[in-house]
Order: C-alpha cells, then structure tokens, then sequence
C-alpha cells in the first residue's frame, strides 16, 4: 500500500513521522503554560520599565524647566558682564604682563635688602634696650649699695 496515492491529495507521511510530529507537539503545548508564563512575566517587566522611564523623562523634564528658568535669570546678567570681561581681556593681553615678572623682581632685589637692614636694626635696637635695661638695674643697685654705705657710716659717726 505504499506506493499509491489519491489525485489532487497531498501524500500522507508515514506513521513513525506522524507519531513524531504530534510528541513534538505535545512536547511544545506542555511547555506552553511555562512559556506564556515567562512571556507574560516579561511583559510586567517591560511594564514596569516603561513607567520608571516615563517617571524619569519626567523627572528630566523638571529639571530642564528649572535651569532653563535659572538661565533665563541669568542671562541678563552675564550678559552685562561681557563689557568688563572684554576690557579685562585686553588688560591681560597688554605687554606689561610680560614685563611683570623682570619688575617684581626687581622691586624684590631692591626692597629685601632694606627690609632685611629693618630686621637687623629691629634686632639691634632690641639688644640695646636689653643691655640699657641691664645697666639701669646695676646702676640702681651700686646706687642703693652707695646709699645704704653712706647710711652705715653716718650711722657710725
């Protein structure tokens, strides 16, 4: 019987194929319910995904309100700065700048040598203040040895 077929009839496959075809359908319609399962898990997930990104382009939205806000505060202002900005810029660009390190130093060549000979008088001066305070203490006290020898004598007298 394996050889004859009915015209305008597609040939029926043999029954071993058969069998496999409808395990393997069998197979896929037992997974089915894990499968719609885990699709429909994942469509929750896009879910959620879509609202956390429509509350963070949100989020995004108010935050590029407010600095356009504070842009809009800002603008006129800076703006008004542009002038001085401008002039600071062409004080930067003159060539004294480039002068400024040679006179500086020149300025230190000539002023730390003067506040140096300060210091050293400062520290003079203190030293001789020292020794003034030293000599008035031993005067006094020759003066008051002086003084109390006169009293001794004349007490003796």
């Amino acid at each position: 019987m394996s050889g004859w077929q009915i015209p305008g009839v597609p040939p029926v496959p043999p029954m071993a194929d058969l069998l496999r075809l409808m395990q393997a359908q069998a197979e896929v319609m037992a997974e089915l319910p894990d499968t719609l399962r885990q699709l429909s898990g994942s469509v929750r997930g896009l879910a959620e995904t879509a609202e956390a990104t429509r509350e963070t382009v949100a989020a995004a939205q108010r935050v590029v309100e407010r600095m356009n806000s504070l842009l809009e505060e800002l603008e006129d202002p800076v703006r008004g700065l542009r002038p001085g900005i401008e002039r600071v810029t062409q004080v930067l660009d003159s060539p004294v700048w480039e002068r400024l390190p040679s006179l500086l130093e020149s300025v230190e060549s000539t002023v730390l040598p003067v506040t140096e000979t300060a210091k050293h008088t400062r520290q003079r001066l203190a030293h001789v203040r020292r020794l003034r305070r030293d000599l008035v203490a031993r005067v006094r006290t020759v003066m008051s040895d002086v003084a109390r020898g006169r009293a001794a004598g004349s007490s003796r007298s």
